[in-house]
């Protein structure tokens, strides 16, 4: 079986959901009656509640040859039984795909789950997305508290500071500096621009009395 993602394993299911069920069936099972299979219907518009007098003017038509439903008042453009589900039901995508699996009785299979999948799936049951985005925006700050404070640290101090910053936000987006140690590290930098801060404008000592 080819691997797929959770967006590809749904694209597939439609497909198939799509070929195995004709639009005239599915408005058929839905109690719509339906004349011809060979051509363009014009009938009454099944979503009555965007028209007025049962929508006798029959806004709708049915397309065989592209297996879609087309109302002129409801849709802009011919939909699938998929999203006709969504509508008739007010299902979403998912859910009126799996509605029509089960009224028709089509097995969705079980894929096999490409990396990217397999990774999402792992970070939704131990989230590290929230952790790394706190890590890299206490870098920001750090950066941010280093220029602000620039003018008032040794010229050595700033330099020695910086190009440390940068050497571990480089390390911990190229995911060689763990998410603790890169958090311990950089709590570590901040402590010190605050320390080294006044190193290059020493408080003025009051005049001696003599």
């Amino acid at each position: 079986m080819v691997a797929l993602t959770q967006r590809e394993w749904l694209v597939e299911r439609a497909k198939v959901v799509k070929e195995s069920i004709t639009v005239f069936k599915l408005l058929s099972d839905l109690g719509i009656n339906l004349r011809h299979e060979d051509r363009p219907q014009q009938i009454a518009c099944v979503f009555k509640v965007n028209h007025s007098n049962e929508d006798r003017k029959k806004s709708a038509r049915v397309f065989p040859d592209s297996n879609g439903y087309y109302c002129y008042v409801c849709t802009p453009k011919p939909i699938d039984i998929i999203r006709f589900m969504m509508i008739y039901e007010n299902l979403k995508f998912r859910q009126a795909l799996e509605w029509l699996e089960r009224k028709y009785k089509i097995d969705p299979g079980e894929p096999l789950l490409k990396k990217e999948l397999v990774d999402e799936l792992e970070d939704i049951l131990h989230p590290k997305t929230e952790k790394k985005d706190g890590v890299k925006k206490l870098f920001d700050y750090a950066e941010s508290l280093l220029r602000r404070n620039r003018d008032s640290m040794l010229m050595k101090d700033y330099v020695d500071i910086f190009w440390l910053r940068d050497e571990m936000l480089f390390d911990f987006e190229q995911g060689r500096l763990p998410e603790d140690k890169a958090l311990e590290n950089v709590e570590k930098i901040i402590k010190k621009i605050k320390k080294v801060s006044n190193a290059g404008h020493p408080p003025v000592q009051p005049d001696r009395q003599v």
